[in-house]
């Protein structure tokens, strides 16, 4: 079994129920995705892509000579784990998503509202999803953020823990890590982009048909 890190926000800590019982019945990897923990900092956004971490994981099964492997994901890491099943078939024996954050479906109205890279007016909800917010209180971000991932009551130690994994890493890496999985977006598009910004969608057509090319094969 893989478990495979998930936003670089908390390191393979927040796997520590599970390492112990799955450890007795099978053999158990796990690691810190880069951003956190033990891993590398990179500075630019472009080192956090979802392809970065697909590649990283694929690396640490190489290295412990891991052939295939199931994979257990938790909310970006589904991202990891998708692009590992679609481009490395023959190494993964099947997936398990717990809480994916995949844009599939429409995102909550209540975060759908701000913008994270531009300046906001109110630090309201989460309007502190925004990286001008993370700079001024990286903390006061951590907290409402864990308060809103674990809801239940006596979750106390759990946000705890998130919020002192968290503060290992700097708030301008953890905005690297964002902007490096944000969608391609052509602000004020219509429905057909292809015509109005034939340059920027032939761009990014090119970009992602030459970043798979000759993986089919």
């Amino acid at each position: 079994m893989f478990l495979l890190p998930t936003w670089s926000i908390v390191h393979s800590r927040f796997w520590k129920a599970q390492i112990p019982y799955l450890a007795r019945h099978h053999r158990v990897l796990t690691f810190d995705g880069r951003g956190n923990g033990r891993s590398d900092r990179p500075g630019p956004w472009q080192a956090y892509t979802e392809r970065e971490f697909a590649a990283d994981a694929l690396a640490v099964m190489d290295a412990t000579a891991t052939k295939r492997a199931a994979l257990v994901s938790l909310s970006c890491g589904a991202l990891w784990s998708t692009l590992m099943a679609a481009e490395h078939p023959d190494r993964v024996a099947g997936l398990v998503y717990i809480a994916p954050a995949v844009a599939l479906a429409p995102p909550h109205p209540e975060r759908a509202v701000h913008s994270f890279l531009e300046p906001l007016d109110t630090d309201e909800g989460w309007a502190m999803y925004n990286q001008h917010y993370w700079l001024r209180d990286y903390r006061g971000f951590l907290e409402f953020f864990f308060s809103r991932c674990l809801t239940e009551p006596h979750s106390t130690k759990q946000r705890e823990d998130c919020v002192g994994w968290a503060l290992e890493m700097t708030p301008e890496t953890l905005i690297a890590t964002e902007r490096g999985l944000l969608l391609c977006e052509l602000a004020g598009s219509g429905h057909l982009p292809q015509a109005r910004d034939p340059v920027k969608v032939n761009l990014l057509i090119r970009e992602f048909v030459e970043s798979i090319a000759g993986r089919a094969r």
